[in-house]
């Protein structure tokens, strides 16, 4: 999805590693095994991942964007709101040019997280994919997690919001309901109020491990939700324990657009 495009450069920076071994300012992945260079399933952009002997990254690929050395570490760990803030406003001062998020503690076979160059800002997420053999085929389940983001108001100002996730996944008929609520948004200009984001939510259908979930607000004129939107998501881990994927929204009435990424587990 690319519902945002700037001419600001943005920022978000790397999260917290959940593997063993290497050093304290090394990124690690949970699901990434050592000496390695591989391609993972993703929603969003491709991701393809390259590991030393340590398991630790040396060099991660998120659609055009290729992070190594410096870019790739474990000290840029934090996605609360503040610190993607300060690291919009740190682009926007001519800092850096590019830069990546990962929410690498939410989940243990996958990630998700932002990926910004001069040109736009795009949600991810990849990891160990369900395979197709182990996904449910009957029961309920209730994924529970976070979401994070980014965002643009009418007159281009940037913003940095969180929220939670919840979602339902019938494997018996397919059916897939998604809620987003609970958002709390921060302006990157000292002073400026960031825009309100409202609950989102919606209904898809699995196909295979995947499913896409059309999203609308409660509130309405003329019967047209307010805002409106999409969200992508993939089932991850042994019998679909996890999901995680991208989305979009945008505000009918207040000319407002969001892009996120969200994980979620049982």
């Amino acid at each position: 999805m690319r519902l945002i495009k700037t001419t600001t450069v943005l920022v978000l920076l790397s999260a917290c590693g959940g593997g063993g071994g290497g050093n304290d300012d090394e990124l690690q992945l949970r699901f990434a095994a050592p000496d390695t260079s591989t391609t993972f399933s993703s929603v969003g952009p491709t991701v393809r991942v390259t590991t030393d002997d340590d398991g630790s990254i040396n060099q991660i690929i998120i659609g055009d964007n290729t992070f190594s050395g410096d870019a790739v570490s474990d000290d840029n760990a934090d996605t609360d709101r503040e610190d993607i803030v300060e690291m919009l406003r740190a682009v926007s001062a001519g800092e850096v040019t590019q830069d990546f998020a990962l929410d690498n503690g939410t989940l243990n076979n996958a990630a998700f997280g932002l990926v910004a160059d001069d040109e736009s800002i795009d949600g991810f997420a990849f990891g160990a994919p369900t395979t197709l053999q182990d996904i449910p085929t009957s029961g309920q389940a209730i994924f529970s997690g976070r979401t994070i983001g980014a965002g643009t108001d009418a007159g281009g100002a940037q913003f940095a919001f969180t929220g939670d996730v919840q979602i339902l996944a019938n494997f018996a008929t397919g059916a897939v309901t998604a809620g987003l609520s609970d958002f709390e948004t921060q302006a990157v200009e000292i002073g400026a109020a960031a825009p309100g984001i409202p609950d989102l939510s919606g209904s898809g259908f699995l196909t295979d491990r995947n499913y896409t979930v059309a999203l609308e607000s409660e509130d309405r004129i003329g019967g047209i939700p307010e805002w409106f939107g999409a969200a992508d998501g993939r089932l991850f881990g042994p019998a679909g324990s996890e999901t995680a994927g991208t989305w979009a929204a945008e505000s009918n009435v207040d000319n407002i657009t969001v892009e996120g990424s969200f994980g979620a587990t049982q």
